[in-house]
């Protein structure tokens, strides 16, 4: 008689993962065998992920884009607040040259307009019969009224078809030295021009000095005028006596047959504008002139530059005037040079102009304007102004601007260092953590934080951790609980096998697991168990 047993029954050592309760066979439990000792992160080498390649830690990836975002807007407000400034220069410089030449225009309109109207008076004068041009000695006392009333004229005065001549005024009447004078040729077709000065009541007081064969009609301003044959300007000219450069407002008088009388005339000294000139401000080094458009100087703002030199020529000295090219001013004569190499000629300038040239590497700013009026006066108004004066306030709010960047930075990156560490630190604490309970230590806390995320990821870490402790210590008690009921059903198997076999086959099934089947004539059971 064959006798078989079951598995369980033979295995001295079953898996304390599935077992057969022998007294319920087939009733199959699974009971897991966990060591303590076996990590928790074992998973299989295809499951896992492909690693990235480049990996940051935390407080780089907090710290890093704060500073590029810092350092992109300090750079963007730097560049943009350098081009508003740029554009502010250009404006500032273009309301700077307006206003300069409407003031000069103005004015040098308000100095040249008087002669002009003097002129007008006294030919009112004499078709009213206040004055006459044959009696040349009796206007002396009504030319010097006048010299007083108006400011702006140097001189008063008429002369005959016959050569007689009178004038009363000054020559340069912003002198500090000189005294008012009356000159006056009474001579009919010439002679001296005598000069006296005046007492208070305007008449003549002493002879101060004589020129001899004086003759009025080869004077530039008497001739203009009856070319012109309305009133006109003279060509500015220098006076030898009293080196000076002076314009003539020059009307012509006819008689009733249409033939010419005589003119009135109006000197007009261009120190008067050269004075007004000095008193400008233009930024700092900036500078205004008035040509002609031929290039010679009327007036400037510099003190030091001559509006005439001393030449020889045949073995004699003459005055000559200085032309713009030739101004010994490095500002003035680039600027020249500049505005010929954009005309080929100054009169072909009929409207205001704004240019920008370099000098010296540094930007210039630029305007011309011309003056005219309607007596045929055409003048050239220059204004230049270097950018430096402009910059100087701008490249010191921009060096503000750069140290005030460089002092935010500094601030900024131990701030943001120290944010980044305070806030990774609790992290890093819970990371640390988890890398011990992922080694079996589950004994693991993590402090609180006061930042409120951070907080909340560590009690939920803590409260993890201490539900996986429990967990873990219930399953132990359970596996132990499992394994002493094994323990006791095998015992309880080994009796029941020495109960129902031969020792020899019980002690072989112990120690290897495995018996040959044998028969037997005849067993007898003793006893009842239940498996």
């Amino acid at each position: 008689m064959a006798v078989s047993f079951p598995s369980w029954a033979t295995d001295p050592n079953p898996s304390p993962l599935s077992f057969e309760h022998p007294s319920h066979p087939g009733d199959r439990e699974s009971v897991p065998m966990v060591s303590s000792e076996i990590p928790l992160t074992q998973v299989s080498s295809q499951s896992l992920p492909v690693p990235v390649r480049r990996k940051f830690r935390l407080r780089t990836t907090l710290v890093l884009p704060f500073l590029v975002e810092l350092v992109t807007a300090v750079g963007l407000v730097g560049w943009l607040s350098f081009q508003s400034g740029q554009e502010a220069v250009r404006d500032l410089a273009n309301q700077l040259r307006n206003e300069v030449t409407a003031r000069v225009s103005d004015r040098v309109r308000s100095y040249v307009e008087t002669p002009q109207l003097v002129n007008q008076v006294n030919r009112d004068a004499i078709e009213l019969g206040i004055i006459d041009l044959q009696k040349i000695a009796e206007a002396r006392t009504y030319f010097w009224r006048q010299t007083i009333t108006y400011k702006n004229i140097g001189y008063v005065g008429f002369a005959n078809q016959q050569g007689q001549y009178l004038r009363v005024g000054w020559i340069n009447r912003l002198s500090t030295t000189e005294t008012p004078q009356i000159a006056e040729q009474l001579v009919p077709g010439g002679g001296n021009l005598n000069y006296y000065e005046i007492d208070e009541k305007g008449q003549r007081a002493k002879l101060a000095k004589s020129v001899p064969n004086y003759d009025v009609r080869k004077r530039p301003f008497y001739e203009v005028a009856f070319k012109a044959g309305k009133p006109t300007w003279s060509k500015i000219y220098l006076n030898f006596g009293n080196p000076l450069l002076q314009i003539n407002a020059s009307l012509p008088i006819y008689d009733r047959n249409g033939q010419p009388a005589g003119i009135l005339t109006s000197q007009f000294g261009t120190d008067q504008i050269r004075g007004f000139l000095q008193t400008l401000k233009i930024g700092k080094t900036g500078q205004v002139f008035i040509v002609e458009p031929s290039g010679e100087l009327v007036a400037t703002s510099l003190k030091d530059q001559p509006l005439w030199v001393e030449q020889s020529q045949k073995a004699k000295k003459e005055l000559q005037r200085v032309h713009a090219l030739q101004s010994n001013n490095q500002l003035l004569r680039s600027s020249a040079e500049f505005l010929y190499g954009q005309f080929d000629q100054l009169s072909n300038i009929q409207r205001d102009h704004q240019f920008e040239f370099w000098l010296n590497n540094e930007r210039q700013f630029l305007q011309i304007s011309p003056f005219k009026d309607a007596y045929g006066l055409n003048w050239l108004i220059v204004v230049v102004v270097p950018e430096s004066d402009f910059m100087a306030k701008i490249n010191e709010n921009t060096r503000n601007t750069i140290a005030l960047c460089f002092l935010a930075l500094l601030v900024s990156v131990p701030i943001g260092i120290l944010t980044a560490r305070w806030i990774t630190q609790p992290i890093c604490r819970i990371a640390q953590a988890s890398g011990e309970m992922a080694k079996g230590n589950l004994e693991q806390t993590v402090a609180s934080s006061p930042i409120i995320e951070v907080d909340r990821l560590a009690d939920a870490f803590n409260s993890m951790a201490t539900q996986l402790q429990q967990s873990f210590e219930e399953l132990e008690q359970r596996v132990e609980r499992r394994t002493a009921e094994l323990r006791k059903e095998k015992e309880r198997s080994e009796l029941l096998l020495l109960n129902i076999l031969p020792s020899r086959v019980a002690d072989q099934l112990k120690d290897s697991n495995e018996s040959p089947a044998e028969q037997f004539e005849e067993a007898t059971i003793l006893g009842r168990t239940s498996i």
